[in-house]
């Protein structure tokens, strides 16, 4: 069982506050690890389609365009400042 962080975060981008659901910090978290869709998926019990639905949600909150450019934008420490505001 994959234990995940599911309090909301906050996320600033140009002055606009973007907040994440419960599950979108989930599934960012898990695929920040790397694992699949499918992965992600049996870990939290949904489809990979549902996976996939979250995850681009997360990119245009982001404001990225894929898992690559989400991996970079939160890379050690980015997360952090996120919480706290400071992105």
């Amino acid at each position: 069982m994959v234990e995940v962080d599911t309090s909301a975060v906050t996320l600033s981008i140009d002055k606009c506050i973007v907040p994440l659901t419960p599950r979108e910090v989930q599934v960012r978290d898990l695929m920040l690890t790397g694992q699949s869709y499918k992965e992600i998926g049996a870990a939290l019990n949904i489809s990979p389609r549902t996976v996939k639905f979250h995850a681009g949600t997360l990119y245009e909150k982001y404001g990225v365009s894929d898992r690559q450019m989400l991996t970079a934008k939160l890379s050690p420490g980015t997360v952090t400042r996120i919480a706290r505001g400071r992105l």
